[in-house]
This record gives structure tokens, sequence and C-alpha cells, in this order.
């Protein structure tokens, strides 16, 4: 009895550590097999890595004044490490904070190319086509080429689960969401939804932390111009977003140096911390656009860590390099007397007669130094603000004044009298005249079947080189022209590097020489006549 009462023990006690055990095999097979995901991120640490961007370069003028600055703006920036997961959470706070700040006439990053037109039915935004193109494309909504605009937000309301939604703020929703994929947000791409916010906004987020999940305040750097943003405004330029063509064009020259780096270690950071990315604003135009490689800073990297807790601790791997500071031969106090001497001349010349019947007032002027050729002032009129450039951008663009438009470069004018002292210089080298050389001016001068005149027809009598030019007396020079020729004339002032480019940083227009080979090329003729009227600029 008792030997059967000891086995039946052995037996149960037996059989309760073989079901314990068989219990820790199920609740191991179902940690690491059925649900791994929610026990592994209890005890893991996660880290990412974040690119950090650096200050870019002042531009400053010959004697070091701030041309073109840095001001530190409060920024509205999306983390996905705190971002809800769920599409009904995300566009909940989305709109909600979109919302907030609409009510508070702060702008958010809206680049959609979907707009409701004037019926109130979805369009594609004008001048879109690169936006429109990726929109379509097989990463965002896969759609044919000839898709319409109404199809498109169609897929991005179900894609997004926006049906719920009045399709105006389905299409807020949709513009942030549609952004954040274009950009690869995540871990380590941060979102910057909104730049130059009040500090009563980010009180407010921080304040409704709790909802604003994954909501962070930032601070950028912003681009700043001295005075009102118009002095030198077509010579120094603005930055703006990366454009595809050129983000791939930049890639192209990381990709090549990065093969040419080989296993240098050092080199390859260095290469990769110059790299641009989708998030990243480039010069545009201007010395922003021509010293972009030495505005641009490289960027910095910091490491992010998220423990067991879900505590995250940040610290820097790599400490982001400001941008060299440019300094340029303008002055700016000469910069602004020229542009302000400018603007008052030609309204002064102006009648408003003119301005009514549609004639639009434009001029320039440069400023060199003699002794260096440094371009001391250039400014061009009408001007527009640097300051205020995106936001005017669309009446600037479409103004018939054309203001963008930088007269001082881009556009090629007759010389006029300018021509003459190098057509003197000509005749003196050439030996045709002398310093006491006398030619005499009637006030016309007769050349083949041809009458030209002196301006206002004055007539100055007998005068010599300096006193041609003093007076600049069109006869003088119509002699020496019909003594040179066209071709020697041509000679000379190639050598003082007329009708050629001049290296100036920002690109220009190349002028021309008047002669029997442009003509042609325009399948005209030259005519005798044409020559003289060459020596005066005309």
């Amino acid at each position: 009895m008792l030997q059967n009462n000891t086995k039946k023990r052995s037996s149960f006690i037996f059989s309760f550590f073989a079901l314990c055990f068989a219990g820790f095999i199920a609740i191991l097979f179902y940690c690491q097999a059925i649900n791994p995901e929610k026990y592994i991120s209890s005890s893991a640490v996660s880290t990412y890595s974040v690119s950090v961007d650096a200050p870019r370069g002042e531009i400053l003028d010959i004697n070091g004044n701030p041309l073109v600055y840095n001001e530190q703006v409060n920024t509205i920036t999306v983390n996905a490490l705190d971002f809800p997961k769920e599409n009904k959470e995300k566009n909940e706070i989305i709109i909600a904070l979109i919302n907030y700040l609409e009510s508070k006439d702060e702008k958010w990053t809206d680049v959609l190319p979907l707009v409701f037109d004037e019926n109130g039915e979805i369009a594609f935004k004008e001048k879109s086509e690169t936006a429109i193109s990726w929109l379509k494309s097989e990463q965002m909504c896969a759609v044919n080429p000839y898709a319409s605009a109404r199809d498109c937000f169609s897929v991005l309301i179900e894609k997004y689960e926006l049906e719920d939604y009045p399709e105006d703020d389905a299409r807020k929703i949709a513009s942030v969401r549609y952004n954040m994929d274009r950009l690869y947000f995540s871990a380590s791409i941060p979102y910057t939804l909104a730049e130059k916010i009040s500090i009563t906004t980010i009180a407010y987020i921080k304040e409704n932390g709790h909802f604003f999940k994954g909501i962070d305040a930032g601070i950028n750097s912003e681009r700043k111009y001295a005075g009102d943003g118009r002095t030198a405004s077509h010579i120094l330029g603005v930055i703006g977003a990366i454009s595809a063509e050129e983000y791939n064009a930049e890639k192209e020259k990381t990709d090549l140096l990065l093969a040419e780096a080989g296993s240098d270690e050092l080199l390859i950071q260095q290469i990769k911390n110059k790299s641009y990315s989708l998030t990243d604003k480039t010069g545009k135009n201007g010395i922003e656009s021509a010293f972009e490689e030495y505005l641009r800073g490289y960027k910095g990297t910091k490491k992010i860590t998220v423990n067991a807790a879900r505590e995250i601790s940040e610290s820097y791997s790599l400490i982001p390099g400001a941008g060299n500071t440019v300094f340029l031969t303008l002055d700016q106090n000469l910069q602004e007397i020229a542009s302000k001497s400018l603007a008052n001349q030609i309204m002064a010349v102006t009648s408003e007669e003119a301005i009514a019947n549609g004639l639009h007032p434009a001029g320039a002027v440069v400023v060199q130094d003699v002794r260096t050729g440094a371009v001391l002032a250039s400014a061009s009129y009408p001007d527009f603000s640097l300051n205020t450039y995106y936001d005017d951008y669309s009446s600037l663009a479409n103004d018939p004044g054309k203001p963008l438009w930088n007269r001082t470069l881009q556009s090629t004018y007759s010389p006029g009298s300018t021509m003459k002292p190098v057509i003197a210089i000509a005749a003196l080298e050439e030996g045709i005249i002398d310093s006491d050389s006398i030619c005499y001016c009637e006030g016309t001068y007769e050349y083949l079947d041809q009458t030209f005149a002196c301006f206002g027809k004055t007539a100055h009598g007998g005068i010599n080189v300096e006193q041609a030019l003093q007076h600049s007396c069109n006869i003088f020079f119509f002699e020496m022209a019909r003594q040179l020729g066209i071709e020697k004339m041509n000679t000379y002032s190639s050598l003082f590097g007329l009708g050629e480019v001049t290296g100036i940083e920002i690109g220009e227009s190349e002028g021309i020489l008047a002669g029997i080979a442009y003509r042609e090329s325009l399948g005209m003729g030259w005519k005798a006549g044409e020559t003289l009227l060459a020596a005066i600029g005309q």
C-alpha cells in the first residue's frame, strides 16, 4: 500500500513538471515564432542616424557689410519615431495642425500639384509638369500618363483612407502625405511641415503634445537680405528647393566621386556629407548659384537612440560645418546710390503719357573700377525685393516690365557713343591721324548716295580727336570709319573685348560685332554706309 502511494506521488510530480515544461515551451514558441515583434521591441535598443543641415555661408560686400545672411526661424517637423502608424491617427493630427496654422495665417508646405478650379473641381496645377509626372508615376498613384486630376485625387483618397473627409480637407491631408512619400519620410529623414512659425504656435503644439504625437518644434536658418531686399537683387539671387533634375545631376556627380574615392573611408564620408538630398535647398540664380559650392557647408550626423522604455537620446557623431563666406567687389553704399539714381533718372525722362500708352520704363547701370575692371555696382530697373521673391513671383513673372530680367547682363544693346574711343584709338594706332590732325564738321556728312548727320546737326567746325571725343562728334568718326574699314574697326574692338563675354561669374549674354560675317549669318548683306554707323555704335 505504501509502495503504491509512493508510485502515485512520483507520477504526479513527474506529470506536473512535464506540464510546466510544456507550458514554457508553448510560451517560448508563441513569443519567438507567433508574435516576435511585441517582445523584441520591448527589450531592443534602436539606433537611427539623422542628417543635420549646415548653415549656409554669408555674402558680403567689398567692405565686409552683409548683403545676404542667415536668420534662425522656428519650424514644425514630423518625427517618424513617435508619429502614429495608422492612417486614421495620422490624418487627424495633420488636419488639426493645418487648421490651426491657417487660423493663425501661418503657411505650411503645400506642393501637391492638384488644386480646385473656379468651379470647385479638382484640376492639375499650371506649370507643374514635373510634379504631375511624379504624381502619376509608379511610386505614387501608378496611373496612366493620360490620367485626369480626378483620377489621381481618387487614388490618393483611397491610399491614405480619406473617404470620410470633405474634399478640401482631404486635399490638404493628401498634400502632406504625398510630400512625405516624395521625400522618403522615415526615422532617418524627418519631414518639415512648416517654416517661419510663431512662438505662440510652438507653445500650442507643446501644450497639446499628447495629441500631436511625433510633431516637434525645430530651428532652421532662413536667408535674409540687406535693407528692403532690393539691394543688388538681380546679382545676389535666391535659394530654393532642389528640383528633380538638379538632384539627379548632383547624384551623378556624387556617384562618380564615390567611385573615384575607392576605399578611402574619410574621403567617402566627406563626399557623402557634401551630397544633396531631396529635402535640400540650392542656389537658383545669381551669386547663390554661381558660388553654391563654396556657400554650401557639409552636413552633420546626429545619432538617435531609442531604448526599451521609448526614451530617446541624441548625440552628434559629426558636427555640421558652415559654408564659406563669399566677398564680392560690390560696394553696398555705391550700389544703393546707383539703384536710386537710375530709378529717379528713368522716371524723370519718362512722361506719364508714355507710360499710359504702354511704355515700360527700364534701364541699367554698371560702375567699374577703371584700374581693375572690378564691378563696384550693378543695377537693373525695374527691380524687386529678394525678401518677398517667392511670395511675389507670379506677379513678377507676369509683369510686362519684366522686373526679373537683369538688363545689365542678360540684355544686349547698341553701344552708342561708347564705341567712339575704340575708333579713335584704332585711327591713331593705324597712323590715319595724330593728336593734332583736324577734321572739319559741317553738321552733315555725304557718303556715296547717303547723307549722315551729327547729333542735332550741330556743326563743330575744325576739331581734333580730343575735341571730337569731348563733343561726341559723329562726323569726325564717320570719316575715321571710312578710312579704317569695318574689318580693322572690328580687329581693334576685339582687342578691347567688345563682342565677347566678360567672364563675370553669374552668367551673361554675349555681344556681337557689327560686320559682314554677322550680317551673312542672318542671310543679309553688308552695306557700305553701315560701316559709318558702326563707328558711332549704331
